[in-house]
């Protein structure tokens, strides 16, 4: 006999389905090309994969939500601005590992969030070419998000634009 504490007689719990695309780096969404962008992406249902407990992560007090991973490769350094939008709450950050993922060998360069009136946007310097790994997150635990996601590079720029390469400025 089933409890008859409610008018259900059977619960259905769902789960993320194994193997499903974006919930870790071994099945990321593979970006292209820059300019990329996706409307109506969501965390939903994709696990909490990389959380504040998780070596090497550099977003750790906005790594409790469920994660969605992307990866993109490139050739050169360069610099590349991301905007999220139409997020459905402001919990939603972002953040950027080199080489892997956090737990994986990989190494954090940039971070974002939380995001206002559901836009958070920056840039990163991305130091050389290889593959890297973006990881969408939220704040509050067991929380998820849906957004839409713009990435686009600015190129390599000059050579003193990135970190700690700026031509040093005589004093007189």
């Amino acid at each position: 006999a089933w409890p008859t504490c409610n008018a259900y007689t059977a619960l259905t719990i769902s789960a993320v389905t194994a193997g499903s695309v974006g919930t870790t780096c071994a099945n990321a969404v593979s970006i292209p090309a820059f300019p990329y962008s996706a409307a109506n992406q969501t965390t939903a249902c994709k696990g909490n994969d990389y959380t504040a407990a998780t070596t090497g992560i550099c977003n750790g007090n906005y790594a409790y939500g469920e994660d969605f991973v992307y990866t993109f490769t490139v050739a050169s350094a360069q610099c590349i601005g991301i905007s999220i939008t139409g997020a459905t709450n402001n919990d939603i950050t972002f953040a950027i590992y080199q080489g892997g993922c956090p737990g994986g060998g990989g190494t954090c360069i940039g971070s974002g969030g939380v995001a206002t009136l559901g836009a958070l946007s920056g840039s990163v310097n991305l130091p050389g070419a290889g593959t890297y790994y973006l990881i969408i997150d939220t704040q509050t635990p067991t929380s998820n998000v849906t957004f839409n996601i713009a990435i686009n590079s600015f190129g390599a720029g000059a050579a003193n634009d990135r970190p700690f390469q700026a031509t040093p400025l005589p004093f007189n």
